[in-house]
Parts: C-alpha cells; sequence; structure tokens
C-alpha cells in the first residue's frame, strides 16, 4: 500500500505490521482452535462430505492443492489485515464505538471505518479488511504498528506532508495514544502477559518504506 493508497481527509487508519500467519510449535494449540471451528460451523461427518453450516465447508479432494482447507460459500479462508485503530483527525481522544453482529459474531467499528474499509479494499482489489479495529474490541499489546496520517489535524494543521511510520513496539503506541491522540483509550486494558517480540529500544518510530520488505 502506498501512501496515496490510504491517505483519508479525516482518519488516522493504523495497521498492524504482521503479515505472515501464526505458526504453532505445538499441534495441540492448533488443534484447538480447529476443534472450536469444527464445532460451531462443520457436520459431524465433514470429514467424508466436507459439508458445513452458515456456508462453511471443507475442501476434501486428496487431489486439491487445497486440501481439507475451510472454505465459506465456496471461496477459501485465508487470512485478512487488521487495523489497530481508527482515529478521526478533528477529535482524536474520543474511541467511539458502535456494536453490531458480523456473521454471527460481535463486531465493534467506529463511524469512520464504513468508508475506509472500502477505500482500503479497492485499492488492494480484494476485500483483504474485514472487520472492525482492535481498540473498539479491546487494548493496545506488543506489535509492530503501521500509522498512516489524515490529511489535517485536530486544529486544521496540515499533516499531509507526513509520510507513513511503524510504532515499533507498545510503548510508543501508548505514548502516542496519550501525547499525539490526547490520551485516547482502546475499548480495554493492555494486554497482560508475555509479549510477542522484544526490541531492544524502549520506544521506537521508523519511517514505512514500501519500496522494500523491510526486517524488524
Amino acid at each position: 500500500m502506498s501512501r496515496t493508497d490510504t491517505r483519508s481527509p479525516a482518519w488516522w487508519p493504523i495497521l498492524n505490521h504482521y503479515d505472515d500467519c501464526v505458526r504453532f510449535d505445538d499441534i495441540n494449540d492448533a488443534r484447538k482452535y480447529w476443534d472450536e471451528f469444527r464445532a460451531a460451523h462443520l457436520d459431524q461427518n465433514y470429514v467424508q462430505t466436507g459439508a458445513g453450516r452458515d456456508g462453511y465447508s471443507v475442501d476434501i479432494d486428496p487431489a486439491s492443492p487445497h486440501y481439507f482447507c475451510a472454505k465459506r460459500y465456496r471461496k477459501y479462508i485465508h487470512s485478512d489485515y487488521d487495523l489497530l485503530d481508527m482515529i478521526e483527525g478533528q477529535n482524536p481522544r474520543a474511541n467511539e464505538i458502535i456494536r453490531d453482529m458480523l456473521d454471527g459474531a460481535p463486531h465493534n467499528y467506529n463511524p469512520g471505518f464504513p468508508e475506509i474499509q472500502r477505500i482500503l479494499n479497492a485499492r488492494m482489489d480484494t476485500p483483504m479488511v474485514q472487520h472492525g479495529a482492535e481498540a473498539q474490541f479491546k487494548g493496545l499489546y506488543e506489535q509492530p504498528i503501521y500509522v498512516f496520517f489524515p490529511r489535517a489535524g485536530p486544529n486544521g494543521e496540515g499533516y499531509s506532508h507526513y509520510d507513513p511510520i511503524i510504532w515499533l513496539n507498545q510503548l510508543t503506541a501508548e505514548r502516542w495514544y496519550q501525547d499525539w491522540f490526547g490520551g485516547r483509550q482502546p475499548a480495554g486494558p493492555a494486554a497482560p502477559g508475555r509479549p510477542r517480540i522484544q526490541y531492544a529500544t524502549p520506544a521506537q518510530v521508523i519511517r514505512a518504506d514500501f519500496q522494500r520488505r523491510q526486517r524488524l
């Protein structure tokens, strides 16, 4: 995604950096999630029929390159792009949350989400943004985050000259929420437990270079 692809007149789109899937060291950890999915969406004899409920199914063709992958409405299920937050440039402190349902699950989002979702998915030519941002569901945690500036700030100051940046860790995000966003609060508290990645610096911002793949 380029700078012009994501620039919004009024909103800060803030995206999770991670673009690879979760890898499990223990097969039992993966099986727990599969068992939950199977119980909720697949028929008891899905291994023989591939059949499920609510549009879900499984590819049971042994010759298929996607053998035993799950599908929804005959399309394979794959990972999406997650948003951390959608922050209104004119009122960054307010975290207005709309509570709804999506495909039978709770779905929280804010007023700017539908338009930003439409813009991002149109630019990517595929609906990779599927749901509202994390800050409308829960709190901040340790992860690198892409940050894209709106065209104008809360006092009308121009932000168009700012390039996208990357927050490298949770502490950086918390400082920005306090200093840039007027003490903005996500929907939940900060996530407990061990951080996903430890960095040498306690808080750091770097420029995002979309001309090459970055290793953080």
